[in-house]
């Protein structure tokens, strides 16, 4: 009796056997047999486990994006440290050309 109440979430025994009861006749209604309620719960089970699948592919595929993200930002780190190192070497060239020119003219 006590799985009945815990079963319905009853808090009273005579509420339990009411709502099995209630429970019974509406599936006599509805011809509702045991092998409809297994087929119905086949088909939730595949589509809880087609939608968890989903769920893991998608999180592996947000993991892989932000590990991507992570890998071009240092990437790009390293590419304005060398573009500015560059620069600093273009403007050094620079000068040193300016002055291999002036002192070509003297």
């Amino acid at each position: 009796m006590r799985r009945i109440k815990q079963l319905t979430q009853s808090k009273s025994l005579r509420e339990a056997l009411r709502r099995v009861w209630r429970a019974g006749l509406a599936s006599y209604a509805d011809r509702t047999t045991l092998a409809d309620l297994q087929a119905a719960k086949a088909r939730a089970e595949k589509d809880s486990l087609e939608a968890a699948r989903l769920v893991h592919d998608y999180e592996t595929k947000i993991l892989s994006i932000m590990r991507e993200n992570e890998e071009l930002k240092t990437l790009n780190k390293e590419l304005e440290r060398v573009y500015y190192i560059l620069r600093r070497e273009n403007s050094s060239l620079k000068e040193e050309i300016f002055k291999l020119k002036n002192q070509g003219q003297k």
